[in-house]
């Protein structure tokens, strides 16, 4: 029968944040996570999965579908063969249209079969479609940061610092790739503050951070070969990790399971948790794969010197004179990336960093059960010593760190098990695991157990945690989501987690639990309602407390979310939220709210977005029995991978407009603007971040090339 070609749908961002994301704090995402995340999804998006070849782990790194979603896939294609059309999936049972369009954007119904091409990789780039496009992104604020401005002298008299280079923000990425066949590509950056130069001596390439990989897959029993930066994504993240780490959030059911994604290029702007060197996957024999590694990349840190006494001269026996030597150490790691300013910029790429491992995964017959073992080595150039503090004791210190671990996953009927154990070479172990069910088709479950000893270091994990390390902690986690109605769904969690170490901000073993609760409603296509409530307490050090003896008490965190998005049939799109918000401490508090109304709406080749907020953390009306001031931490639209995490605090406004316009068939162009009005005060941000005036605006400028 005749088939319409399958036009490729647009991909709304900001709706798979709000669905699979956890609500951001501002302690554990920041903006070059959330790219580093959705990164990944425009992977996935660029590279769609063809559902007549998806296997089943294949499936579950969407994120969209339950565990009997799944299953009843795998079945409905081994009864009745190739999907002619993605609408076929109607007819699967729990396939309803919101999972659908849901799905659209990162899947694709394909008679073509990946195999072994005869033709050269020269030949396989030029006659094949593969995606290939290259971006260039100009961001800044206008108005001047104290940071830009002539510097100054402290009270010794000696200048203060200030940044060395310009305020503008450069963004360069190039990319060509084709699904299960290669993948070359690089990420060029310079953060505000920082300098353009060409000092091969200092490790400076022009622009302050450079990224690079190459890529072969499926070449004979070479599943992947890949030269440059890279991350590995392994059994439940506990020792390794590779991006698309989600928490706790709105989506209470999928995101509780850790992915296996293998070896994955890394293209992200974040500039630490990854790896820079070769990674290999062969084939041993069917359904046994080897995937082995080796990194040597160079880290921020704070080096320091220290004396050791290595001999007395003696005289009768008197001891008059002590011979000293020097020995270099690490006092810090830094993972901001910046280096803007001498201090900053005397910390870049100090140390160098070696890791080497493998990873041996098995899988049977039917596929349905995996299980691997984990072997990684961690060297740095000069030993780590931290600063000595109570709740650190515990912490890495040295110069080496081995990890070893076993993973596995198995699937019966409708349930999901899965789960990893580590041990670190302090003899810390570190253990998570868990179970995704579909008790019917419309309610499924999750439940989830971690212990993380106080000693157990994992350099590279993101395992599922209320920390964002996974040390020093041990919870319970238990999702579930429910479809009463066709059109509605309510979505709940409840997690109670302990941390038996001190913790910083909390000078004795503490614990905490919270809880999560959703209603979503979606009466029409294109319309969906939602009211989402989370109580988080956790216990840190008392306010106020300068005893040598301190105490903990519980600290309280609550979010009120009310929202309303529409769709209508003109493609005009509306979203409006108000989020409350409010934490207590002892009978002290803070509390806040923001309001936004988002509006977007198409005019042929140009796509407009906008947005206007209204935002007041209580700041003018705080009083003596307060706490300091509720922040408040919303996902912003910005242009293409360029995710903002906008913080709002005192009072004021702020609106955003986004012009989307493709100048030709191959070229796109962005142009946001961004201003904040601050009421409540004459400077707005901190240190060499500070502007004198209520005002901060920021402009954004990207074209992407597409070849």
């Amino acid at each position: 029968m005749p088939l319409q070609a399958q036009k490729k749908p647009d991909i709304d961002v900001d709706a798979l944040i709000l669905d699979l994301l956890p609500n951001p704090d501002g302690e554990s995402f920041s903006d070059e996570l959330l790219n580093d995340i959705v990164d990944v999804l425009y992977q996935l998006y660029q590279h769609p999965l063809n559902l007549n070849q998806a296997q089943r782990s294949e499936l579950e790194n969407l994120y969209v579908l339950s565990p009997y979603q799944i299953n009843e896939f795998l079945k409905y294609r081994s009864k009745m063969g190739k999907l002619l059309s993605i609408y076929e999936l109607q007819a699967i049972p729990g396939f309803d249209l919101t999972t659908i369009r849901r799905l659209k954007p990162f899947i694709i119904v394909s008679e073509t079969v990946i195999t072994k091409d005869a033709r050269s990789l020269w030949r396989r780039i030029q006659e094949g479609d593969p995606t290939h496009y290259l971006i260039l992104r100009n961001n800044q604020f206008l108005e001047t940061k104290r940071g830009y401005t002539p510097a100054d002298t402290n009270s010794r008299g000696l200048p203060n610092a200030r940044y060395l280079g310009s305020p503008q923000q450069y963004f360069v990425r190039y990319r060509l790739s084709q699904t299960g066949d290669y993948s070359f590509g690089f990420t060029l950056e310079k953060d505000p503050g920082e300098t353009i130069e060409w000092n091969p001596a200092q490790r400076y390439y022009g622009f302050d951070f450079v990224s690079f990989h190459a890529m072969l897959e499926n070449q004979g029993r070479f599943k992947r070969i890949l030269i440059g930066d890279y991350q590995l994504g392994i059994g439940q993240n506990l020792l390794l990790t590779a991006g698309f780490a989600l928490g706790k959030g709105s989506e209470t059911i999928n995101t509780v399971r850790r992915n296996d994604w293998g070896v994955r290029p890394y293209t992200s702007t974040l500039e630490s948790g990854f790896f820079r060197g070769a990674a290999v996957t062969y084939e041993l024999m069917p359904r046994l794969e080897l995937t082995g590694f080796y990194s040597r990349v160079r880290r921020d840190a704070n080096v320091q010197e220290r004396l050791i006494a290595i001999a007395d001269s003696l005289s009768d026996g008197v001891s008059f004179e002590t011979e000293f030597s020097s020995e270099n150490f690490i006092e810090s790691l830094q993972i901001t990336g910046l280096h803007r300013t001498p201090s900053e910029r005397a910390a870049r790429q100090t140390i160098l960093e070696e890791n080497f491992g493998g990873h041996l995964n098995y899988k049977n017959r039917s596929e349905n059960l995996s299980v691997g073992a984990t072997f990684l080595a961690t060297r740095y150039g000069i030993p780590l010593q931290r600063v000595e503090r109570n709740y650190n004791r515990l912490e890495f210190n040295g110069q080496q760190n081995l990890n070893v671990g076993l993973n596995f996953n198995y699937y019966w009927q409708n349930f999901t098990f899965f789960g990893e154990a580590a041990r670190s070479q302090s003899g810390g172990v570190g253990v998570v695991g868990g179970f995704l069910s579909s008790l019917s088709p419309k309610i499924d479950w999750a439940m989830l157990v971690r212990s993380y000893d106080p000693n157990f270091h994992s350099l590279y994990g993101s395992a599922f945690g209320e920390g964002s390390r996974n040390i020093n902690e041990r919870g319970i986690y238990t999702g579930l989501k429910v479809r009463p109605l066709p059109k509605m769904e309510l979505s709940f969690f409840y997690d109670t987690f302990t941390f038996p170490f001190l913790r910083f901000n909390a000078a004795a073993p503490s614990q905490g639990s919270g809880y999560f609760a959703r209603v979503t409603y979606r009466p029409q296509r294109g319309t969906e309602l939602f009211v989402q409530f989370r109580d988080e307490t956790k216990e840190i050090n008392q306010r106020n407390n300068t005893a040598i003896t301190r105490l903990i008490t519980p600290f309280v965190r609550q979010d009120l979310i009310f929202s309303i998005n529409m769709t209508t049939a003109q493609d005009l799109v509306l979203k409006s939220r108000v989020q409350f918000n409010r934490q207590e401490q002892e009978g002290f508090y803070s509390e806040g709210f923001m309001i936004f109304q988002d509006i977007a709406k198409s005019f042929g080749k140009l796509r407009l977005d906008a947005r206007v907020a209204i935002f007041d953390d209580n700041t003018r009306r705080r009083a003596d029995n307060t706490l300091s001031a509720t922040f408040i931490y919303v996902y912003e639209k910005n242009v293409l991978w360029a995710p903002t995490l906008v913080r709002y605090s005192g009072a004021g406004y702020r609106y955003v407009l986004l012009a989307k316009y493709k100048l030709t068939r191959n070229i796109d162009f962005w142009a946001r603007w961004a201003q904040t009005f601050r009421t409540d005060t004459d400077r707005i941000g901190t240190g060499l971040e500070q502007v004198d005036g209520n005002v901060l605006s920021q402009l954004t400028f990207q074209l992407k090339f597409d070849f």
